[in-house]
């Protein structure tokens, strides 16, 4: 792996807001190393934020993404040439 890092894969989210507070709240159900099946997966703890840091959020996911899908078609370009 190319980092050192304990991976629980995300498998699903749980959103709310508290429009009258002006916070949004995010908790992400995963899965632990131990392989566990879907049906067991962990509630992780519940992460709340103003809409202003969850538009920062939103925008880095999107850079994130961006990254990758422009990796996968450089290297996706690699394999035809």
């Amino acid at each position: 792996m190319l980092y050192d890092l304990l991976i629980y894969p995300a498998i699903g989210w749980e959103m709310m807001t508290i429009p009258e507070e002006g916070f949004i709240s995010i908790r992400f159900s995963f899965l632990t190393p131990e392989m566990q099946h879907l049906s067991k997966a962990e509630q992780g703890r519940a992460y709340v934020m103003h809409a202003e840091q969850a538009r920062e959020l939103r925008d880095a996911l999107c850079s994130a993404i961006q990254r990758v899908d422009d990796y996968d078609a450089g290297f996706i370009q690699s394999l035809i040439l």
